[in-house]
């Protein structure tokens, strides 16, 4: 098996069928991913909304950036979002092809993704797709920095990013929506939703397909040093989601709630810039369904009971062969939430779940290897003198053959006038072993121990109701670092090889502001951290105190958005710093910085005098036409745009 072979299917995450399991989800009309939170869709219809669950258990003491809506009504894949206005390092091989994120330097395996409050890391190689997932307009995106295993479990480390699809609120009856799209090298797509609301029920099904060429040109440089001008080879794909939500209010005290995300996609995976076109493609096939039913007997507490199911599949086509993995995952969790008469809002939740998986690169490919899970954690927050939060939350979990650590959380946030405040965290974190690393042929990681580490944050906020300030120091450690590194004879091992440190500082602002009849917002961010290899234990001593590659020393972005009248627009600005590509940091790869415009308009009903449910949307990316590359040797397309029209009722 080549290098490459085994790289690809090594960040490649799978999944099979379980047609009794789907199809009896899909009786009970649930769908895709639900959240773990009581707050995962909410309804203007008569259903009634939860109010206890508090994030602020969770997020205190914690930076946590939000994003504000775009000037498009598309549907935007995650990846690009991320890319064009937050600090996260995102890693594209090239577009629509497997891109993965980094929080503060602690790797794709240790940034957790949540939609709707569920997981969506792999457990095969511990990390997700995020080229694959799909932000509708009314979705809801946030990035919480900083490590929190106590609430959120393994690969928690550097930061989460969570997606709450909380689709448009709508009068009773029926409401919809529907739009096309089309765009350079050869982007075509279509998206489409209908939803319909009565007393004591509100359900919502949406679906969304694309499909690109992406056969952009770039500057090649051949072994003799010439430059010429080529096309992108063997980059198509195609991508289609489907996903439904319901709830259902049995009456004032129990609700279901139910959601479901099917998604199938085909993407040819393109030749680095110094190989030759190869035939080589990859497929993905994922079922996400959970339900939950929430029972609040008042309004001071809330019990919820969840029940989730996830199915992935993925196909890697190299060199004339297929290799197949799979890997799915059932869940069971139970938490309960509420609120004393003295002020302290507590929770306590419990989870069990049972993982499988098998590859066709693992030591038995036949045999489905499984490993089971049980989850405990709580957590408390209570106001001191009106000014004082601390919030406190404790984990422990008990996995097959695995030692995990206890870990917690102290959080607090002083507010020191009405508009500034102090806010900090301390947290123990860890990061279990993935399916790769336990299984993989030939290996023998039998010994392998969950990652282990500590998180602390210290900020300083201010907020009025024209400016945002915020300006936050960090520091990472994580010790037992899971690496693969090639043995005596070659081949690639993991192992608990190293400690690495990260610390840094992050300065956002933001401010609003009205001229007449314009509306104006403006943000900017920048990090500079250092995330080091702080210790080694394979007698690698050259890599000791050198920067990981690919983790940026800075990067900087801002944005500046407008609206009047029908019409609306944004312009989005995005640095990043020169990055080490080698262990020893004596290669480079240069930095680079895009800019996209997008402007967006709903023709106005005359007689009417307001903006009609049509909406013309326009996208140019990377403006000035930069020549970059995220990893070496994977070029990136200069100016492209996407002409979308939709129409909601």
């Amino acid at each position: 098996m080549t290098m490459l072979k085994s790289a690809n299917i090594i960040y490649g995450l799978g999944s099979g069928t379980c047609r009794q399991v789907l199809s009896l989800f899909l009786f009970w009309g649930i769908g895709c991913v639900a959240q773990a939170q009581t707050d995962s869709i909410k309804w203007e219809y008569s259903i009634r909304e939860a109010i206890i669950q508090d994030s602020k258990i969770d997020a205190a003491g914690y930076h946590v950036w939000k994003s504000d809506s775009l000037s498009t009504s598309s549907t935007l894949s995650l990846s690009n979002r991320l890319f064009w206005e937050n600090s996260l390092d995102v890693r594209q091989n090239a577009p629509g092809t497997l891109s993965t994120i980094s929080a503060r330097g602690a790797g794709p395996s240790r940034t957790a993704v949540l939609w709707n409050g569920l997981n969506l890391q792999s457990p095969m190689n511990g990390v997700m797709d995020v080229s694959l997932i799909p932000l509708w307009q009314s979705d809801k995106l946030e990035v919480q920095y900083g490590g929190n295993s106590a609430a959120l479990g393994s690969g928690a480390m550097g930061g989460v990013v969570k997606i709450n699809s909380n689709p448009s609120n709508g009068p009773d009856g029926i409401s919809g929506s529907a739009g096309l799209e089309a765009g350079s090298f050869g982007r075509a797509g279509l998206q489409g939703s209908i939803g319909l609301g009565k007393k004591s029920y509100a359900g919502l099904i949406r679906a969304s397909w694309e499909q690109a060429e992406n056969d952009f040109p770039y500057q090649k440089t051949d072994l003799s040093g010439q430059t010429q001008r080529v096309h992108q080879s063997n980059n198509f794909g195609k991508k289609l989601d489907v996903q439904q939500f319901n709830q259902y209010s049995i009456d004032k005290k129990n609700t279901i709630n139910s959601s479901a995300w099917i998604q199938s996609a085909f993407r040819q995976i393109p030749p680095s810039a110094t190989e030759a076109p190869s035939d080589t493609w990859q497929r993905d096939r994922s079922a996400r369904l959970l339900t939950s039913w929430q029972f609040q007997p008042n309004t001071f507490s809330s019990l919820q009971s969840n029940i989730a199911w996830l199915n992935e599949y993925i196909a890697f086509h190299f060199a004339g062969e297929t290799e197949q993995s799979h890997a799915k995952t059932a869940m069971i969790s139970s938490e309960w939430n509420s609120q004393t008469k003295n002020g302290y809002n507590l929770k306590i939740g419990s989870q069990i779940q049972q993982v499988w998986a098998k590859a066709d690169g693992y030591k038995l490919p036949d045999n489905w290897y499984d490993q089971g899970r049980i989850k405990v954690y709580a957590g408390a927050k209570k106001r001191y003198w009106q000014r004082v939060l601390v919030s406190v939350s404790v984990r422990q979990e008990w996995v097959e053959n695995l030692n995990s650590p206890f870990t917690g959380t102290l959080g607090t946030e002083w507010s020191t006038s009405s508009n500034t405040m102090l806010i900090g965290h301390f947290s123990r974190n860890f990061n279990l072993p993935t399916f790769n690393d336990r299984f993989w042929e030939t290996l023998n990681s039998s010994n392998l121990q969950p990652e282990k580490g500590y998180s602390a944050d210290l900020g300083f906020t201010f907020k009025s109701k024209i400016v945002e300030a915020e300006l936050t120091a960090f520091w990472l450690s994580l010790d037992d670092w899971i690496i693969w590194l090639p043995g005596s004879d070659g081949i690639f091992r993991p192992g608990n090889l190293r400690k690495v440190d990260s610390r840094g500082v992050e300065v956002n602002a933001g401010i609003r502001h009205q001229i007449g009849t314009w509306q104006f917002k403006a943000r900017a961010h920048t990090q500079f951290s250092a995330t080091e290899n702080a210790a080694v234990y394979d007698g690698s001593g050259y890599v000791l105190n050198k920067q990981l590659p690919y983790t940026p020393k800075f990067s900087a972005g801002a944005g500046l958005s407008a609206q009047k009248g029908c019409w609306s627009m944004a312009f989005l600005y995005q640095v990043t710093g020169a990055r080490f590509i080698s262990s020893d940091n004596t290669q480079t790869i240069p930095g680079f910085h895009t800019g996209n415009f997008m402007i967006s308009y709903q023709p106005a009903w005359i007689r009417m005098k307001a903006c009609s449910n049509l909406k013309l949307d326009l996208i140019l990316d990377n403006i000035w036409n930069e020549q970059y590359q995220s990893l070496i040797n994977r070029p990136m397309p200069g100016f492209n745009w996407r002409l979308g029209l939709s129409s909601n009722w």
